[in-house]
């Protein structure tokens, strides 16, 4: 609703994901943190891989940059 609200509609053939990462890697600066969270979601979630502290150490950096860009 919120991206709809801005103008924002998502592409026929661009799924969720992608169009979140859309929408949030419109500051500057924070594509790279964003695409590895997602990243990092994406091997869990569907690759059955159980995080580790790294990766926990890794997405925790991520949210951070995505947070100072978005200020």
């Amino acid at each position: 609703e919120s991206a709809a609200g801005a103008g924002l509609t998502r592409g026929r053939s661009e799924t969720p994901a992608e169009f979140a990462l859309r929408i949030i890697t419109r500051r500057a600066g924070i594509t790279d943190a964003a695409t590895d969270l997602l990243r990092l979601y994406e091997r869990v979630r569907f690759g059955g891989h159980q995080a580790d502290e790294a990766d926990r150490t890794a997405a925790r950096a991520a949210l951070k940059t995505i947070e100072e860009g978005w200020r």
